[in-house]
């Protein structure tokens, strides 16, 4: 378990926007910080490493990054599709939605308080079902998740619209990470 009385958990508590939240998400996936509020490890996962660049990018430029998979096939028919899930403002909500649209990727984007219709599985373990998107956080689960860390930015987090992309092509690795470059180069 993580010290959340750490020095690098103190980081979290003056935040207050998503561009402040971004930027501590983006050097804990660089590893400059250990600590991720509502996350319990004290760096990414070592599948994300690849993904390292193209997330601490995303989180640079607005979209706070909550949830992230490489595309991976497994030995046995196990899976992952590519997927990534957080917070945004309205218009990058819309950048994102506009960039996947001309492609066969798939968005998720929920505005602030709204449900999704569905959710969609994303992992396969052992042949059944593992990990799914489609869940936005409530305000609730937010203030539990984040409410002790930055306790200032809960108010950013619960106003801030929620988009997750996936690629429907289970194992693919690079189509998501490639187009969602695109959208900071706008």
């Amino acid at each position: 378990m993580i010290d959340t009385d750490s020095t690098d958990a103190a980081l979290w508590r003056p935040a207050r926007t998503l561009n402040d939240l971004g930027r501590l998400t983006a050097g804990w996936l660089e590893g400059s910080i250990t600590y991720l509020p509502a996350d319990y490890g004290d760096g990414p996962e070592e599948e994300t490493a690849p993904l390292i660049s193209v997330l601490a990018e995303a989180n640079r430029n607005g979209y706070v990054t909550v949830f992230s998979q490489p595309g991976l096939a497994f030995p046995g028919g196990d899976a992952q599709r590519a997927a990534v899930g957080g917070f945004c403002d309205e218009n990058l909500a819309r950048r994102i939605e506009a960039a996947v649209l001309r492609t066969d990727l798939i968005a998720l984007v929920t505005r602030p308080g709204g449900d999704s219709p569905s959710r969609i599985p994303v992992t396969i373990d052992g042949g059944e079902p593992f990990t799914w998107i489609g869940n936005p956080l409530d305000s609730y689960e937010i203030s539990h998740h984040y409410g002790r860390d930055c306790p200032h930015a809960l108010d950013a987090l619960t106003a801030a619209w929620q988009v997750e992309v996936f690629d429907p092509r289970w194992g693919r690795e690079d189509v998501l990470w490639e187009c969602l470059t695109t959208v900071w180069a706008q």
